[in-house]
């Protein structure tokens, strides 16, 4: 029997589930383009924040501002909002 491990997280207790499949299957793993590169540190998402590519810095937009919105994707996604929230409210509040 062939088995890959596959990433179950907030549903299941963040432990890699494992799928069996029958001898006679051919399995290919796809993953995203970027995986398995290192975790940006806080510092850094700070510094991506302050320096984004092709448009101002969220604390330039936010300069002025009084209400904004903001949006994550949900829990079926590996997105760490933990790691990165920090950061964009550090730079809304300097606008």
């Amino acid at each position: 029997m062939k088995s890959i491990k596959v990433p179950a997280w907030e549903f299941y207790g963040w432990n890699p589930e494992t799928l069996n499949f029958p001898d006679g299957w051919s399995i290919h793993e796809q993953k995203m383009n970027g995986h398995g590169i290192k975790r940006l540190s806080m510092q850094e998402v700070s510094e991506k924040l302050s320096n984004p590519v092709g448009t101002k810095p969220l604390n330039e937009l936010a300069r002025g501002k009084k209400k904004c919105c903001i949006i994550f994707d949900d829990m079926t996604r590996p997105t760490r909002q933990s790691q990165m929230l920090p950061a964009v409210l550090d730079q809304l509040h300097k606008g």
